[in-house]
């Protein structure tokens, strides 16, 4: 500690209120916390939580880059808009991080070969986990809670997957993917969400095993013009609607929990050459 023993009374009152007002915890983020945003341009580690009021909490400006969040969080305010951006970048990792009250929880645009692994993400405004546009994303071992749409939302990103990676009471679906082909699920879980648990709509090629969906408000699995797609030791049970259908789709080979008709009862309108088992 500095001795402030011999300089001016005036002085010491100041450096004291200084020390304070530094040590002042930022409303709505866990100490130790700093204000953000964070640009990363190399690898990154985490010493402490984020936190911003407005615009993104951490961006990525560069290629082959890891933010390690090394167990600590990313927290945004009232005009918050993604925690982490990864923006047109290639081979970067995110880590270990917490993302809590954003727009977007991660939001991936134009990228190629990114990895998400073990990043928490809670009570997002729009989505979780948005991949738009970005083959080669690879989702593993995350956890989605609260989002005011889609918990995680795939949308034109080919060859990407979904490993160990739960979504949980999102008012949307819990994983809703659009115009993709090559995804791959694996022990993915969809609990508790507002309308599908698994949405697949015009993509083609899909495969799966491990999949769950269970009490979401709609149907357990959809596959909306889907063709081609190879699910396996698929689970889906207590949803709202049906545990499995099928509209427009094509040539699809589906293990589901269940052998019983009414699990497919009327699931199915213009669909054909599908095996379901």
């Amino acid at each position: 500690m500095k001795n402030f023993k011999h300089l001016p009374l005036g002085l010491v009152t100041i450096c004291s209120l200084f020390s304070i007002a530094n040590a002042q915890a930022i409303t709505g983020c866990p100490d130790p916390c700093v204000m953000g945003p964070i640009n990363v341009y190399s690898d990154k580690t985490l010493s402490s939580n984020v936190y911003v009021s407005s615009g993104n909490g951490i961006v990525v400006y560069s290629d082959n880059v890891t933010v390690d969040g090394n167990g600590f969080g990313v927290y945004g305010g009232s005009y918050a808009s993604s925690g982490v951006e990864i923006r047109g970048m290639k081979n970067v990792t995110i880590e270990d991080l917490d993302v809590e009250d954003f727009d977007r929880g991660i939001y991936i645009t134009y990228a190629e070969n990114i990895t998400i692994d073990h990043v928490d993400v809670y009570n997002s405004d729009i989505y979780g986990i948005q991949v738009f546009s970005s083959p080669n994303t690879i989702l593993t071992s995350n956890y989605v809670y609260g989002s005011g749409s889609h918990g995680v939302w795939i949308f034109d990103s080919n060859n990407s997957s979904v490993e160990y990676t739960s979504s949980r009471y999102s008012e949307g679906d819990g994983f809703r993917v659009d115009s993709s082909s090559d995804i791959n699920f694996y022990n993915a879980k969809a609990f508790y969400n507002d309308k599908n648990g698994f949405s697949l709509n015009s993509c083609h090629d899909t495969s799966g095993s491990r999949m769950q969906a269970g009490y979401n408000g709609v149907d357990g699995i959809l596959l909306n013009y889907s063709n081609s797609s190879q699910l396996y030791q698929t689970l889906s049970a207590g949803n709202d609607n049906y545990r499995l259908k099928l509209l427009y789709s094509a040539n699809n080979i589906i293990d589901i929990n269940s052998h019983t008709t009414e699990v497919i009862e009327d699931a199915y309108s213009s669909s054909h050459n599908n095996s379901i088992y």
